[in-house]
């Protein structure tokens, strides 16, 4: 593995991938209505609730909300694990895979490292979706984490259109083994599928970083998920 500067071509024609919601990553967001999340609707896909599951079990003395384990320790409700989740803080990147099976990409907050001996990623992403197919298939992507000013290719890469529309947003340059990257990225990772499980609705995905690539400007925002909206962090 080595480690570089951050410095595109368009993207080509691909058939749509399932929506961000059907994706179960980051909601598109639209910057008229709710800070920037027209719909709302959190990270899974799912609309949020005027209170968690749980709230008439629920305590609001210290902000929190639980609920009481019941016989037997079954599992809390998922809208209750939802709205837990929304108020995880995610950095957001863009996921990215081109080869014999096309070109495309995705929005995703899932995403964490493995081990740095090998250096190993770990990425979820929808069984159903198109970039998930794509990436098995070309068998390489990238991890790209966006930098605060990236909103726009983070609601692009959310959205149902397909890979001509969403990589005619950023601008992309190719690693030398021809997999795509962000320019603009905070940091970049060139990664070579290792293993796929899938789990339920997702695959998880290990891939073995083979490169780095580190943004110049060092003091450059990052852009944060939470509470369903999209933030920036400031160094």
């Amino acid at each position: 593995m080595r480690v570089s500067s951050i410095g595109g071509r368009n993207g080509t024609d691909e058939k749509p991938e399932s929506t961000p919601e059907q994706s179960g990553f980051v909601s598109s967001v639209d910057t008229a209505q709710n800070g920037g999340n027209p719909s709302g609707k959190d990270l899974f896909g799912h609309p949020p609730q005027e209170k968690p599951a749980t709230a008439e079990n629920a305590s609001e003395d210290d902000g929190t909300h639980s609920k009481k384990p019941q016989a037997g320790f079954s599992a809390p409700p998922s809208a209750l694990f939802r709205e837990g989740m929304s108020r995880v803080v995610s950095a957001v990147h863009i996921i990215v895979t081109d080869g014999p099976a096309g070109r495309a990409g995705f929005t995703a907050t899932a995403v964490t490292a493995v081990a740095d001996t090998p250096p190993t990623l770990l990425v979820c992403a929808n069984a159903s979706g198109r970039t998930a197919q794509a990436l098995l298939a070309n068998k390489r992507f990238s991890v790209n984490t966006l930098a605060g000013k990236d909103k726009t290719l983070a609601e692009a890469f959310a959205s149902g259109r397909d890979a001509q529309h969403r990589f005619a947003h950023g601008a992309w340059v190719t690693w030398p083994t021809g997999t795509p990257r962000l320019a603009t990225a905070l940091t970049a990772f060139d990664c070579t599928l290792l293993e796929a499980r899938l789990f339920t609705s997702h695959h998880l995905i290990i891939g073995e970083v083979m490169d780095v690539a580190l943004a110049r400007e060092e003091r450059a925002e990052a852009l944060l998920y939470w509470r369903r909206l999209y933030k920036k962090l400031t160094r």
